[in-house]
């Protein structure tokens, strides 16, 4: 699965390219192994934690 973050997006999305999530560490709350997260350029003052570690 994609999941699309863009910190200048309106307001928080649920991850598809339409609706980005705002931050990265949400996308890292709920990729799994295989997932690929596209970040939008920007900057991004956040301390990323994955929750799922894998390949």
């Amino acid at each position: 699965m994609k999941i699309y973050v863009d910190i200048n997006t309106k307001r928080d999305g649920n991850g598809t390219k339409e609706h980005p999530y705002k931050l990265i560490n949400e996308a890292a709350k709920i990729a799994v192994p295989g997932d690929e997260v596209l970040v939008f350029p920007g900057v991004y003052h956040e301390n990323v934690n994955p929750v799922n570690a894998g390949t």
